[in-house]
């Protein structure tokens, strides 16, 4: 048996073994874990088609079909960048970092603290969360990581580190991958100060990789996911090639906001439907910059909402001048389930900021006259939210 059909198998016992699932469902906990979900999860859980496939999974047989589409989609699109096994373990990371993010979920009551516990919930800790839903803790990471490196015919497999609470994925039994900390530098491949700190130099940490090969990788994959989730398309529809750098920028911040899936609270993994993948909002951002010729440096990161969260800083020109902007502060969603903008950017010194409220208008009027060419976006997925209590 593959390690993801007993990851699967478990994951589907401990879905079976928690909750009462109704016509693809979760609506009940059932007795005996009462004390470890509380109803308000199971908003969550619901909220969108790909949630659902993962938390409400019963069939053993469809899922496995489902996650291995998954592991061959991952895997079609790094074999079309790569020219050798090099090259496809860094687009499988180059991959990871921009088609998944870490998994954070509040619960009802925590919503105004000010540093938020994480209750996200993954089960057995495979792949599904990661592949499906495009967001899952590290053991999910890794799992998924591990199998398309599988499928690239690379031998890979999971490194627990106890010592740290982690996950890793092994490579050849010689190199370690931390794809939840990759951050798309060659010494961040294997974790960076997390690869010391777990104690693993008997281990490879790729830092040996050539910068000019690292550099040329990273960008055929990312010129490929460009392609594949029809961000070109979508700007070309948007005409984003007529406006300057200014306008493009805050246009591209216009259909973030419109496109977010909504949830009922707050949770880090701000993510936008592509293609059937579920991408973070920050993630989407770079592509489109990229795509449209946009200056992009991602250059820092600040303390996010949840414990042990960050949000990336990027540099980019507005208006001729250098500024940082911080995609997780300046969209989300709002308090009314609807996206929203705020139109900030910091100076690089960061002691002084600047709105720029005038050009988003301008922006959301331009938005709306080209929203209608859209056309991946007729039937935009809305949040399932009649299950469970309505969270307010």
């Amino acid at each position: 048996m593959k390690s993801y059909e007993r990851d699967i198998r478990e994951h589907i016992f401990m879905i079976g073994e928690s909750f009462v699932i109704e016509n693809g469902h979760l609506v009940g906990i059932k007795p005996k874990y009462n004390f470890e979900y509380r109803e308000d999860w199971l908003n969550y859980a619901n909220a969108t088609l790909e949630n659902r496939q993962v938390f409400s999974a019963t069939d053993y047989d469809e899922t496995v079909m489902l996650y291995q589409n998954a592991v061959e989609k991952a895997s079609d699109l790094i074999s079309s960048c790569a020219h050798d096994d090099l090259e496809k373990v860094i687009c499988t990371m180059e991959y990871m970092r921009l088609m998944v993010t870490y998994e954070f979920v509040c619960e009802v009551g925590e919503e105004n603290r000010d540093e938020l516990p994480n209750h996200a919930h993954t089960f057995s800790g495979s792949g599904l969360n990661a592949a499906i839903m495009g967001r899952g803790i590290c053991q999910s990471q890794a799992a998924f990581c591990r199998d398309v490196l599988n499928n690239l015919g690379i031998d890979a497999r999971k490194l627990g580190l106890t010592t740290i609470d982690h996950a890793d994925v092994l490579v050849e039994e010689q190199g370690v991958l931390d794809p939840t900390n990759y951050v798309g530098t060659i010494d961040s491949l294997a974790g960076g100060h997390l690869f010391k700190k777990a104690r693993l130099e008997n281990y490879s940490d790729f830092s040996w990789i050539d910068q000019t090969v690292f550099n040329n990788a990273t960008n055929r994959m990312q010129q490929a996911l460009i392609r594949y989730l029809e961000v070109d398309t979508i700007s070309e529809q948007l005409g984003l090639s007529t406006l300057n750098i200014t306008e493009k920028q805050f246009v591209i911040w216009c259909f973030l906001a419109k496109h977010i899936a909504l949830y009922d609270k707050p949770e880090n993994s701000y993510t936008i439907g592509l293609r059937n993948h579920e991408i973070e909002i920050t993630n989407l951002l770079e592509l489109f910059y990229k795509a449209n010729y946009i200056p992009i440096n991602r250059s820092k990161h600040t303390n996010g909402r949840f414990r042990h969260e960050t949000y990336d800083i990027f540099e980019t020109t507005l208006e001729g001048n250098t500024m940082m902007i911080v995609p997780r502060i300046s969209i989300k969603e709002g308090e009314d389930m609807h996206g929203q903008i705020t139109p900030i950017a910091y100076y690089p010194n960061f002691k002084s900021y600047k709105i720029y409220k005038d050009e988003v208008l301008k922006a959301k009027a331009y938005y709306r006259a080209k929203e209608k060419y859209l056309t991946p976006f007729k039937d935009v997925k809305k949040p399932n939210l009649s299950l469970g209590k309505k969270i307010t």
